[in-house]
């Protein structure tokens, strides 16, 4: 008889490690949520482009979630005077731009790639409706930024 319990505490004990890793994905790293960040999500941003410096305004539109994956559309617009961004190979004062993205595992990290673009997003949220974001876009046109933006519905 102690044998037959030994060896079915050993298969239950080998059984939960097998598993452990799958219910540990699941969850995500530590057990943390994924946030519903549906809404409008909006900042004001200073730049500097290629091409010179620029301040507008910038709006996130979360269109659709699917755990951690997210399908966003992000609108922006410069004060005049501004230096133009490059969207497509043309220079424009605004522009909306489809972009796609993920919540880290850690249910804070946010990582954003604009569609047709290489223009990256990496950030955080810093409380359930406000996020902190750097922008950053390599090659010939390059820009860069950061920016802190509020849902506000």
């Amino acid at each position: 008889m102690r044998t037959l319990s030994g060896l079915l505490a050993a298969g239950m004990a080998a059984c939960c490690f097998a598993l452990a890793p799958a219910a540990a994905q699941d969850a995500g790293a530590g057990g943390f949520p994924v946030p519903d960040l549906a809404g409008v999500w909006t900042g004001a941003y200073k730049t500097l482009r290629w091409n010179g410096a620029a301040e507008g305004t910038l709006q996130f539109r979360v269109i659709e979630q699917d755990g951690p994956s997210l399908k966003v559309e992000k609108s922006w617009q410069l004060a005049p005077g501004g230096a133009q961004g490059d969207v497509g190979g043309q220079l424009l004062s605004e522009a909306t731009e489809p972009m796609v993205g993920v919540i880290g595992f850690d249910g804070r990290a946010i990582y954003l790639a604009e569609e047709g673009d290489s223009g990256v997003y990496t950030g955080r949220l810093t409380g359930p409706d406000s996020m902190e974001l750097v922008y950053f876009e390599p090659g010939k046109q390059a820009t860069a930024y950061r920016v802190q933006l509020r849902r506000s519905d």
